[in-house]
C-alpha cells in the first residue's frame, strides 16, 4: 500500500483499473481563514476529479481533528461520489497555517452583487459555494458583508473571495486589487455604505456565445434542454417580487450610490433595467457601467445623456464571420453600426474573451479596433482555456499580447483536456451550421496524434 504526503503527486499511483489503496498523510496545511478547508486538501480533491480516481482507493491519515467537516465540504463541491474520503485520525499535533497578510478589498464596504439566480455575492467573481445569501430568502438590505469585513480586518482571506486569492497566488492582478484602485476614494470607509451596485436581473440574452453557459444566456439553456433533456438553468428571470426588493434597496440607498453596473444576460434588452434607471432621482450624480454585446441599442440616446458618465465594455471575440460564429446570433455589420452609435453616448472599450477559439486571431482584433481594448482571459469552462492547447499548437501562435495572465496560462499544461475541446468545437459547428474548426490549426495535429493508428 503506497503512502504519500499531502501535496505529493498522486497521479503516479493512478491506474485503470485501480488495484491498491493510497494512504495520504496530512499533518498540516495552509488555510485562507480559520473556517476554510485546507488548500492542499482541496487540490487533492481536484486531482481526484481530474484523474477520475475513485474515493474508495484513497485514505487520509491525519492529526486534523476538524477533518470530517473539511472532507464533507470538499466532497460536496468537487465530487459526485456517494460519500467523502475515508480518514483515520491519529495522535499528534496538526500544523494549521492560517493566512495573515494584506487581504482587504474595498467592495464589502461599498458594494453588493446579485446574480441572475438570486445569489448575493461579494462581487461578480465571488464564490458561489460561499454566497452571502439569497434574495429569495432575505431582503438585500438584510444580507450583510460584516463577517467578510471582519476576516479581512484580521488579515485573513474570506472564502467568499476565493477567486481573488488563487489569482494573487499566481502572481497576477486580482479583481480585489483592481477594485481597490478603482474605488480608492472609499478605501478608508469603516462601515458599510452602498456606493456601487452590480445587478444581473436575468439570464435573458439575444446571443449564444460559445464560451458562455446557460447561467448567463437563456438561449443556451434552451439549447441544453433540447440536446440533453435537462439544464441547470432555464429562463432565469427574477420574479417581479424579487425585482421589487432590489428596487426598494436602490430607493433606500439612492442618495449614496455613485455608480451602477449592469450585465446579464444582456441588460439592454431587459425592460427592468430601464425601470431601475427611472428610479434614480439624481442621475447627474450617478455613473453607469455596462458589460453588453450591443445587440440592441434602443433607448440609449434617451437615457444615457441623463447620467454623469456611462462606460460600456463591448463584448466581441473576433472580427467578421468568425466574430459571428463565436458570439452566435451577432450580425457583424449591424454590430459595428451599434458600436459606433453607442460611442456617441458612452465611453467605449472593447472586451474580447480570450480562449482557444480566438487565440490565433488576436492580432486581427487589434488591427481592427479603434477603441481601448482590454482582454478578458477565460479560465472557465476549462476545456476552452488556452492552457488545454498542446505545446506544438501553442508554439504555432504567431502573436500573443503582453498580458501576464494569458502568458501564465500558456505555460500551464492541461492538454489532457484537448480531445474534449475538439469534440466541443465540432459538435457546436454541426449544431449551428458554423465553421469555427477551419479557422483553427487543429486538423493536421488531430490527424497526426489521434488518427495515426487508424482510429
Amino acid at each position: 500500500m503506497p503512502k504519500i504526503a499531502l501535496g505529493d503527486d498522486i497521479s503516479q499511483y493512478h491506474s485503470d483499473p485501480m488495484t491498491q489503496t493510497i494512504e495520504i498523510e496530512c499533518f498540516g496545511d495552509d488555510y485562507d481563514n480559520v473556517n476554510a478547508t485546507g488548500l492542499a486538501l482541496e487540490q487533492l480533491h481536484k486531482d481526484l476529479a481530474r484523474l477520475d480516481l475513485p474515493y474508495f482507493f484513497v485514505k487520509i491519515i491525519t492529526t486534523n481533528t476538524d477533518i470530517e467537516r473539511e472532507l464533507s465540504l470538499l466532497h460536496k463541491i468537487h465530487s459526485t461520489e456517494p460519500g467523502p474520503l475515508e480518514y483515520e485520525l491519529v495522535d499528534g499535533v496538526y500544523d494549521k497555517r492560517i493566512y495573515n497578510g494584506d487581504s482587504k478589498c474595498v467592495l464589502p464596504w461599498i458594494h453588493k452583487y446579485v446574480n441572475p439566480q438570486g445569489l448575493v455575492l461579494t462581487c461578480c467573481v465571488g464564490n458561489e459555494n460561499s454566497p452571502l445569501g439569497r434574495i429569495q430568502d432575505k431582503n438585500l438590505e438584510e444580507i450583510s458583508t460584516k463577517h467578510v469585513r471582519q476576516q479581512m480586518e484580521a488579515g485573513q482571506r474570506p472564502s467568499e473571495c476565493y477567486s481573488c486569492w488563487r489569482t494573487e497566488d499566481l502572481g497576477l492582478t486580482s479583481s480585489r486589487q483592481t477594485a481597490n484602485q478603482s474605488f480608492n476614494d472609499y478605501n478608508s470607509q469603516t462601515s458599510f455604505v452602498l456606493r456601487h451596485l452590480d445587478i444581473r436581473l436575468s439570464n435573458k440574452c439575444n446571443l449564444m456565445c460559445r464560451m458562455c453557459s446557460g447561467k448567463f444566456s437563456n438561449r443556451i439553456a434552451q439549447e441544453e434542454q433540447k440536446l440533453y433533456g435537462t439544464t441547470k438553468y432555464k429562463d432565469e428571470v427574477l420574479s417581479p417580487n424579487l425585482v421589487d426588493k432590489q428596487l426598494d434597496f436602490i430607493r433606500n440607498n439612492v442618495s449614496t450610490i455613485s455608480s451602477v453596473y449592469f450585465a446579464g444576460g444582456e441588460p439592454l434588452i431587459n425592460p427592468t433595467h430601464w425601470h431601475i434607471l427611472d428610479k434614480i432621482k439624481d442621475p447627474k450624480s450617478v455613473s453607469l457601467q455596462y458589460n453588453s454585446n450591443l445587440g440592441s441599442v434602443k433607448k440609449i440616446d434617451e437615457y444615457w445623456p441623463r447620467f454623469k458618465k456611462v462606460e460600456v465594455n463591448a463584448s466581441m471575440d473576433s472580427v467578421g464571420k468568425l466574430g459571428e460564429y463565436l458570439r452566435y446570433g451577432t450580425k457583424w455589420e449591424k454590430w459595428e453600426e451599434n458600436l459606433h452609435f453607442a460611442s456617441k453616448f458612452a465611453k467605449i472599450s472593447v472586451n474580447p474573451t480570450v480562449s482557444v477559439l480566438n487565440i490565433f486571431h488576436l492580432k486581427e482584433i487589434e488591427d481592427w479596433c479603434k477603441f481601448p481594448l482590454y482582454y478578458n482571459i477565460l479560465t472557465d469552462p476549462q476545456h476552452l482555456c488556452v492552457s488545454v492547447l498542446p505545446n506544438e499548437l501553442k508554439k504555432s501562435i504567431k502573436y500573443v499580447p503582453d498580458n501576464p495572465h494569458l502568458k501564465q496560462l500558456l505555460n500551464v499544461d492541461n492538454s489532457w483536456l484537448f480531445p474534449h475541446t475538439m469534440s466541443f468545437i465540432l459538435l457546436q459547428d454541426k449544431i449551428k451550421n458554423t465553421n469555427i474548426w477551419d479557422s483553427l490549426p487543429f486538423t493536421s495535429y488531430a490527424i497526426q496524434e489521434y488518427m495515426k493508428e487508424g482510429i
